[in-house]
Formats: structure tokens, sequence, C-alpha cells
């Protein structure tokens, strides 16, 4: 990776990815440190979120993952996807996802242009 990377004013430090790697499991890291390079506009809300979704789900795993679209589309319909994995119930975890939307992410949201969205994974106990 190098010293930085960026997008429009936003940057990424050594520190930040740094951050990003603590926090989260990467699928297919190569497309995700590209998807940051191209929109790094993203990584103040990949850094923010852990503190409402550990609220919410507080033993959730959380991994990346960038959903590409089929070729002949643009790079810029390609969007990041936060999975936060859970063992709860599919009701229980569904609200607190509303409750997660409501206090934090709808209004949140709203600087990354629909590039980065929040989806639960459940797994089984």
């Amino acid at each position: 990776m190098t010293d930085t990377l960026s997008s429009a004013s936003y940057s990424i430090s050594p520190e930040q990815a740094e951050q990003l790697e603590q926090i989260y499991n990467f699928k297919r890291s190569s497309e995700i440190w590209q998807f940051l390079q191209e929109n790094a506009f993203v990584i103040p809300l990949l850094l923010e979120a852990p503190t409402y979704v550990y609220r919410q789900f507080p033993d959730a795993a959380m991994f990346l993952e960038v959903l590409v679209h089929p070729q002949g589309s643009a790079s810029d319909d390609d969007e990041m996807v936060i999975h936060v994995t859970t063992q709860l119930e599919a009701d229980d975890a569904l609200d607190r996802l509303w409750e997660l939307d409501r206090d934090w992410w709808l209004k949140a949201s709203e600087t990354v242009a629909g590039r980065l969205i929040i989806d639960i994974d459940f797994q089984e106990v």
C-alpha cells in the first residue's frame, strides 16, 4: 500500500489504514484498498461505524467487502459493504439494525452518496 490513498480532498494515512485493519476483516483486500483509493471519503465513516454498531451489536464481528457490479457498468457503481455478523435471532437483529439506522446511519450515510452500506450476516449458533 502507498503512504497515502486519496480521493478529492480526502486521504488515508498509514495510521488510519492500520486502524481499519484492526477493526475489520477484509474480504478480497486488494478490491477494498482499490475502492478506498477511489472513494477515500468513506474512510471517516468506516472509522466511526464501530462506535455505533457495537452499541446495537456488542458481540458482532465486522468485515468489509466491495460489491463489484458487472462488466460494462462504471466503477462508481461499486459499493463497499460493512457486514455485521451476529448470532442474534433475525427479528432482534433487524430491530437493532433499524435502531442503528435511526440513531446514526441514515444521517451519517448522506455523506457517502450510496457508496457504503451496512448489512447483517447471520451466524449459526
